[in-house]
């Protein structure tokens, strides 16, 4: 069973000129595998939203359903599989016009998953606040 962290650097949030909020998330695997790649920056909250929601759903999902999680920048996603009631196979990909191409794989346990995007979203709430953007 592989240890995934969803990761968000606070530090490196900024609202750009489209009045999203931008900066570094990805996936940690074990401490030393990362997807898309480490530092990855993209579209912060709009990403959350998308997962928390797709979480929401998928804790329901029979064992076999499939979702994906988006990233908006690049072509790249993160398939998720119910493997049993308990556990997820992510298979992170990158989509080519030929094929997708496998960059990371990971089995992890659902509520672990789950628990991690709640407590990265809410972090990145409260940061949010602290900096005066939640009217933005």
């Amino acid at each position: 069973m592989d240890q995934i962290k969803i990761r968000v650097n606070r530090t490196t949030l900024f609202i750009n000129d489209s009045n999203n909020i931008v900066g570094e998330i990805y996936i940690e695997k074990n401490g030393h595998s990362f997807f898309p790649e480490e530092k990855w920056t993209d579209f912060v909250v709009v990403i959350l939203s998308w997962w928390t929601k797709k979480l929401r759903y998928f804790e329901y999902a029979k064992v076999g359903e499939k979702t994906v999680f988006d990233f908006m920048d690049g072509p790249l996603l993160l398939r998720l599989k119910k493997v049993n009631e308990h556990e997820v196979n992510l298979i992170g990909v990158k989509r080519n016009l030929i094929n997708d191409e496998m960059l990371f794989e990971a089995q992890t346990q659902f509520d672990d998953l789950k628990m991690n995007v709640v407590k990265v979203s809410k972090s990145v709430i409260g940061y949010a606040k602290l900096k005066g953007w939640e009217d933005n």
